[in-house]
């Protein structure tokens, strides 16, 4: 593989796993299940493997792994709470 190929097949790597960071953020947000957190969680984790791959490990690298790791922290952290108990009431 050339050198340019790699470029350009980081670029492309680079963009994908932006865009799946932001729909990871976004799902996150929305209070998703777990569900379908996980694959997107996987591609992240593929994509970041793929760029690992073309560029090395790099600061951009770590810093997109550090970013995967919060987001999943955040994820698990709201799975995690006690679910508020449902008030039960006696109707007449």
């Amino acid at each position: 593989m050339t050198r340019g190929e790699k470029l350009l097949l980081a670029h492309k790597t680079r963009e994908q796993l932006e865009d799946y960071l932001s729909r990871y953020d976004l799902e996150i947000r929305l209070q998703s299940p777990p569900r379908h957190l996980e694959p997107i969680a996987t591609v992240c984790a593929l994509l970041l493997d793929r760029l690992s791959a073309c560029t090395g490990a790099t600061l951009e690298t770590r810093a997109f792994a550090d970013r995967i790791g919060t987001l999943t922290a955040r994820a698990i952290e709201i799975w995690k709470r006690p679910a508020a108990a449902p008030v039960l009431r006696l109707v007449q």
